[in-house]
């Protein structure tokens, strides 16, 4: 599940605070690796370049590591983008088996409202992948302040100045 962005994206995150758990058991035979593997984070506070969790429980468990299927949980209190995005109480739930993403809930409350993911299985060695994103009572006022916020260098700038 990790190597399509592991080591390199690691290398620029910072822990702060948390906690982890894990557990494995594994049963070795002669060409047979067998076993279950989990790993609990509770109140994880992360910066990854702009991006900053903070209270995040996140749980990933790999029921048989023979079939390589990785279940993950996460409920993110506080997700900052960068200045001006803040979003609460991000949840998602997945599973990867190679080479496809079943998402099963990716919802996030942010801009007034609540953005989340419409639920599917996606072949992620095929990109781009074509999301579908449902927006529900989204303020725009805030949604267009975080744009212009992020796209235009200076606050005095015009318009036409701006991606």
């Amino acid at each position: 599940m990790t190597k399509p962005w592991l080591p390199e994206t690691a290398r620029s995150w910072s822990v702060a605070s948390g906690q982890i758990e894990a557990a494995w058991q594994l049963h070795w035979q002669t060409q047979l690796k067998r076993g279950t593997a989990k790993l609990d984070i509770g109140d994880l506070s992360l910066t990854a370049g702009p991006a900053r969790l903070q209270h995040s429980d996140i749980h990933l468990a790999i029921p048989e590591l023979a079939d390589g299927t990785t279940e993950l949980s996460a409920r993110i209190r506080t997700l900052e983008l960068g200045e001006g995005l803040t979003g609460r109480d991000l949840e998602l739930d997945a599973a990867y088996r190679e080479p496809e993403l079943a998402l099963k809930r990716a919802r996030l409350a942010i801009f007034g409202g609540q953005l989340e993911l419409v639920p599917g299985t996606f072949d992620i060695s095929q990109m781009p992948l074509a999301l579908t994103l449902k927006a529900q009572q989204i303020d725009l006022a805030q949604l267009l302040a975080a744009c212009i916020i992020r796209n235009c260098p200076e606050p005095a700038a015009s318009t036409a100045n701006c991606r």
